[in-house]
């Protein structure tokens, strides 16, 4: 077992005393009050990042998809033009399928309603990327 010095003991006192009378706690049921609070705090926190996390995967998976739909659309066009060309679908059979589930997804992203204001706008932007040269 490792001992602390005394020196390092009587230090982390006063800094304890210090931040006790800093933030007017002068009983315990008040550093209870406190620490409960700071905890709330914290988890409230860890849920907003949680949201934010999940909303940035979200718009990172819809880049990626626009960005594919985007690089597929030529080849979809040529099929949708000639749609008896057997050969040409079968030969960009991947990059069409590709095509078609994420415009698919693109679509599905508008009709979502937990969609948050920030990244619906950011969706539009991206989405209408794809239907114009920009």
């Amino acid at each position: 077992m490792i001992k602390t010095p005394p020196i390092k003991k009587r230090i982390g006192n006063i800094i304890a005393v210090i931040f006790i009378r800093e933030h007017g706690i002068k009983s315990v049921k008040q550093l209870d009050e406190f620490i409960q609070k700071s905890a709330d705090e914290r988890q409230n926190l860890q849920d907003k990042i949680k949201a934010i996390d999940k909303e940035m995967e979200q718009l990172s998976t819809t880049m990626e998809q626009v960005h594919t739909v985007k690089k597929y659309r030529a080849y979809y066009k040529e099929y949708k033009a000639n749609p008896s060309d057997r050969a040409f679908f079968e030969e960009y059979k991947a990059q069409i399928t590709l095509y078609e589930n994420y415009l698919s997804y693109l679509f599905s992203i508008f009709a979502d309603s937990t969609l948050s204001f920030s990244c619906f706008c950011i969706c539009s932007i991206l989405f209408s990327t794809v239907f114009c040269n920009i």
